[in-house]
């Protein structure tokens, strides 16, 4: 059986494994490339959800280059032997949902609503905006959303629905991130 460094350089020989994150039935790694910090997210070969979520969080950070807020895009893999898998920007920080706590400083809460409108101007929505998925810098001067897999296109709702999936997106941002 083979060690999950060795499962990584199949998909890229120049990536050093870090550590996991979560428990998770995708896999999640924190991952180091010519000295720098990025996550890893492999979606296994035949979990259905797993291909799906990488994809839509592809989808979406391929047009959301310059959107802050967010971790980017930094390589697509398309299909590996394990799976769909992308390389992200690692953000640095804890997710609110550890440090029980939420975004009180009214510049953090004006950027993440910035963030999530322009997400909404690309076509996306339904971004599971939760304490989980919102990280805080280790100064708690940052913040950032780091898991958007979740984000689904406006095409696949009817136009009847859109504002009603962007309201209720930022009604998420403020109860389960501002609190």
């Amino acid at each position: 059986m083979e060690n999950i460094q060795e499962a990584i350089a199949k998909i890229d020989s120049s990536l050093v494994f870090r550590r996991r994150f979560g428990a998770s039935s995708m896999g999640v790694y924190e991952v180091e490339k010519a000295g720098s910090v990025y996550v890893l997210k492999v979606s296994g070969k035949n979990y259905l959800w797993g291909i799906q979520h990488i994809e839509q969080e592809r989808q979406l950070l391929s047009r959301a280059k310059k959107i802050s807020g967010i971790t980017h895009l930094v390589h697509d893999y398309g299909n590996t032997i394990y799976g769909k898998a992308i390389l992200k920007e690692y953000f640095e920080g804890t997710n609110l949902y550890y440090l029980s706590t939420r975004v009180r400083n009214k510049k953090l809460q004006e950027k993440l609503e910035n963030t999530v409108k322009e997400i909404h101007s690309l076509g996306f929505g339904k971004l599971d905006l939760n304490e989980v998925n919102t990280v805080l810098s280790p100064d708690f001067q940052d913040v950032c959303l780091i898991d958007l897999g979740y984000a689904v296109s406006f095409e696949n709702f009817p136009s009847s629905r859109i504002e009603e999936i962007k309201f209720f997106d930022l009604d998420a941002l403020k109860l389960f991130v501002f609190g």
